[in-house]
């Protein structure tokens, strides 16, 4: 019942805004379907043991959606931010090296397989034909997923 009412509050706002809404309102779209799929993210995690950096998880995926929508021309700067925010939030927070490792490569890949695979929308959207670009990927998703279901 729970996927029956998300799609029928998804689908139709994700078409208005796919279609019919400016860039920066799909850009906000996308920006709080990654922030609260990075939360999850992170208490997924935390239920096996890694804790990561989960606040540190929300800044790095919020500027790596920025960067996608300002057409990733500040993407080497995002991974300067990025290594030296973890590395820096580690030492602050826990100086143990044992235990630093999983936290950190746990809180880059979150960032990088959430904020990253979900800001590529961005990227396409601005696309020349983006819109329709995302909804053939959104159609194939979806049915795959109907049959499968």
């Amino acid at each position: 019942m729970k996927r029956v009412v998300s799609g029928i509050v998804f689908v139709p706002l994700f078409v208005a805004l796919l279609f019919f809404g400016s860039p920066g309102a799909f850009f906000i779209f996308t920006l709080v379907t990654i922030l609260i799929a990075i939360w999850e993210y992170f208490n997924i995690i935390s239920r096996i043991g890694i804790e990561g950096y989960p606040y540190l998880g929300l800044v790095l995926s919020f500027l790596l959606t920025l960067c996608f929508y300002l057409d990733a021309r500040f993407l080497l700067e995002w991974v300067f931010v990025s290594l030296l925010g973890t590395f820096s939030v580690w030492a602050w927070r826990d100086g143990d090296i044992r235990t630093a490792l999983d936290q950190i490569v746990y809180t880059i890949f979150g960032v990088l397989w959430v904020g990253g695979t979900l800001g590529y929308l961005v990227l396409l959207r601005n696309l020349e034909d983006g819109d329709l670009l995302l909804s053939f990927l959104f159609l194939t998703v979806w049915s795959g997923d109907t049959a499968a279901y």
